[in-house]
């Protein structure tokens, strides 16, 4: 064989053979973060509508949330959802959307799902999802009850008394559509005979929609139910239309009735309601509603003014761990179970020189002692001085911890009130930070306090029956989401300055539901906000004493 030759074959033998082989190295992690979405659409009398969000500022109208990997926007009733253009940013140089969106028109009636891929092997599930709030009413004369109004299969379903004349009634309101640029056909106005159901044609942005409307005879009958908080109660009935109608209550066993002002009462068709306050807790009281000649009678008893245990933090002890002092004494007629816990189990197990929870008798607020949070560097990870309603739940190799949050807990308070001291530290240890959010050395670090109320299943959320939500710290999708569908209700004091003196901390409790019971209270301090994300100043300190719930 010639030598060439022998030397061509020999490469074309190396040159298949490399074409053989297999890269199994990973591509490197590459999580999609939107930066800029925009959309825009016409409302009423063809006025543009546009919705936009930047990666780190707020907007009330639409919300990024990158853990779920979702988008929710909030449009006015008079946009036009059919047609909506679509802009949309994100970070990876490689990244793109299947289908493509940026630019694009899309029908937003219903949710668009999308996802973002940043390397092969790399693709993240989105959703955009619009929200239009349009109310819509149908009320007559008389009738009793609010109107059932069924958006989905247009439809109203509402009832008169069975003296009413159902072939001449009084249409005393109606919307079935968006404001101003929603007509009818017939004109409801001029419709008086329900004695067969009644179809219209409602219309806007040149779309028509069939809806009918059903009226039926009923006895007549006042429902009424009383809600019972602490100091408070929600009264809510439902009448007849245009009588007479109010509420009165007086304590169990007392003679005269307290009567509700009128001005204190809403009236919308045959429904009213009302708020009544300065109430006793723990007291039984008896409640009646009126309509016209009908009443209805109920009972109900306020809450009581739970409390949380051990909250100036006066009782410690080495019961748990010779390393640190745990919140609670099994000698203690009130404080000897845990409630509190905090990360030192955690942070001691490399000797416990390393606690980052601790009494401090120096300058409490009040009584002999305080809590001291105390942020620091942990051989191989920043940890933020922290305690919480709950209970460590173990480590995760060496790249994080597991947390089970909340306590049980059925009261509603209105705030949370608490004394604090902090000196925030400039920002040293940079691990991770939520998406969007740009952290710098020299940054001044962050404490946070939250307190949230909720009906959490623990066999969703991966705690126990006590402590129902776990946080792994290595896996984000667990973090904490206060806008999760078991909170009911939640708040929150972040302070980004040092804090010299004791000051009192009122953190208002903003309740998405007024009507379902919480079954657990989580309540989290954090002298790092990141901590979680391993990042902030090991020059952080957070004093914290006299707890309280206000009711």
């Amino acid at each position: 064989m010639h030598r060439l030759t022998g030397l061509i074959i020999a490469l074309l033998t190396l040159s298949l053979a490399a074409s053989c082989i297999q890269n199994d190295l990973p591509y490197p992690v590459d999580v999609p973060v939107i930066e800029t979405i925009t959309l825009s659409t016409t409302g009423a009398g063809a006025r543009p509508v546009l919705l936009s969000k930047t990666t780190g500022t707020q907007s009330d109208s639409i919300s990024v949330n990158d853990i779920s990997h979702t988008v929710t926007a909030i449009f006015p009733e008079d946009a036009d959802l059919a047609k909506v253009k679509v802009g949309l940013t994100f970070s990876g140089e490689l990244a793109k959307t299947t289908p493509y969106i940026d630019g694009r028109v899309f029908d937003l009636r219903n949710p668009l799902k999308f996802s973002i891929a940043t390397w092969p092997d790399q693709q993240y599930n989105w959703e955009l999802v619009c929200k239009q709030d349009i109310e819509m009413y149908f009320t007559v004369k008389g009738q009793i009850g609010p109107s059932v109004i069924d958006k989905a299969n247009h439809r109203v379903l509402l009832y008169v008394p069975e003296s009413a004349d159902i072939d001449n009634l009084e249409v005393t309101g109606f919307k079935l559509g968006p404001a101003e640029i929603s007509s009818y056909k017939p004109a409801l106005a001029s419709v008086s005979d329900f004695s067969d159901v009644v179809k219209v044609e409602v219309s806007s942005h040149s779309r028509t929609e069939q809806w009918e409307i059903f009226v039926e005879p009923k006895a007549e009958s006042l429902e009424f139910i009383p809600s019972a908080w602490t100091r408070k109660a929600y009264f809510h009935a439902e009448g007849i239309e245009g009588k007479e109608s109010g509420f009165r209550y007086r304590k169990q066993g007392e003679n005269n009735w307290i009567e509700v002002p009128d001005a204190a009462i809403t009236h919308q068709g045959g429904v009213f309601s009302a708020l009544i306050e300065e109430l006793s807790p723990l007291t039984s009281y008896e409640c009646q509603a009126y309509c016209g000649e009908l009443t209805a009678d109920g009972t109900f008893t306020t809450e009581g003014e739970e409390q949380l245990p051990n909250p100036g933090f006066e009782v410690f002890s080495n019961d748990e761990s010779s390393n640190y002092k745990s919140w609670f004494s099994r000698t203690h007629s009130l404080w000897n179970r845990k409630w509190w816990d905090s990360g030192n189990v955690a942070s001691t197990t490399v000797g416990k020189e390393y606690v980052i929870c601790m009494p401090d008798p120096d300058t409490p607020y009040e009584g002999e002692t305080c809590a001291l949070l105390y942020s620091r560097y942990v051989i191989v990870k920043f940890a933020a001085g922290n305690i919480f309603s709950g209970e460590f739940a173990g480590l995760d190799g060496t790249t994080g911890g597991k947390v089970n949050f909340g306590r049980p807990f059925t009261a509603r308070p209105e705030k949370l009130s608490l004394a604090i001291r902090y000196t925030s530290g400039k920002i040293n240890y940079i691990g991770t930070a939520p998406p969007g959010e740009s952290i710098k050395e020299g940054d001044n670090d962050r404490c946070q306090i939250f307190v949230a109320l909720g009906d959490w299943d623990y066999r969703k959320y991966g705690g126990t029956p006590e402590s129902p939500v776990q946080v792994n710290t290595s896996d984000k999708s667990t973090f904490f989401d206060p806008e999760g569908n078991n909170v009911i209700a939640y708040g929150s004091f972040i302070g980004d300055t040092s804090i010299p003196e004791w000051t009192i901390v009122d953190i208002p409790l903003e309740y998405k539901d007024m009507e379902r019971k919480p079954t657990h209270i989580i309540v989290s301090c954090a002298s790092s906000m990141l901590g979680d994300y391993f990042t902030g100043s090991e020059d952080s300190r957070l004093w914290i004493d006299d707890i309280e719930l206000i009711y």
